[in-house]
């Protein structure tokens, strides 16, 4: 039995029903919502701490990667090197006074065509037989330059890069072509061998 009576209208019923379905909808909302901006700062705190830690790692390993740039740029450069020395490194293992003048003709070549090489000559002694003797080694280089300078710059790299005891330089004018004066040059190099 009831003991209420409901004097509102069907109308004015409905909208009450909807008030209280849009109020409950509405506290549903914002937990929902609250609940969400929780999650999301948590995460978002998580995220800017691994971040953090990232970069903090990154800058621990940035002089690494620095080294790792740094290793492969001077392996390019070695390996170029290596191609642009591998005949005169070949050189230097079976005859290193062939490698040697190898280099003096590279010097000449840079003298921009003011220097020729004309004659290329190495003598040796029979080797020692005594472990203790030496034996006497001598190259002869020959050419023509243009001035006296060039001959000089010439024998001092030979006496820079070679194992001479004794580097000699002889020079001598020579007749006059194209209205410019010729200058002979020789250059002799000795130095001993001890026998093994």
């Amino acid at each position: 039995m009831k003991r209420s009576l409901n004097l509102l209208s069907e109308r004015s019923r409905k909208r009450n029903q909807l008030r209280r379905s849009m109020r409950l909808w509405a506290r549903v909302l914002c937990v929902v919502m609250l609940l969400t901006s929780i999650v999301g700062i948590t995460k978002w705190r998580a995220c800017s701490k691994a971040h953090a830690e990232q970069v903090a790692v990154e800058a621990e390993y940035e002089p690494i990667r620095q080294l790792k740039i740094e290793n492969g740029r001077l392996r390019k450069q070695i390996a170029e090197l290596e191609k642009a020395e591998i005949i005169p490194l070949k050189l230097a293992v079976h005859e290193p006074l062939l490698a040697l003048m190898g280099v003096a003709s590279q010097v000449v070549r840079e003298q921009q065509q003011s220097a020729y090489l004309n004659q290329l000559e190495i003598e040796r002694e029979p080797l020692a037989l005594e472990p203790n003797e030496r034996s006497l080694v001598t190259v002869h280089v020959e050419g023509v330059s243009m001035d006296k300078s060039s001959a000089e710059q010439i024998a001092s790299s030979i006496r820079e890069l070679g194992p001479f005891a004794r580097v000699d330089l002889k020079t001598r004018d020579l007749a006059i072509s194209n209205a410019q004066q010729q200058l002979a040059f020789s250059i002799e190099c000795t130095n001993q061998v001890q026998a093994k």
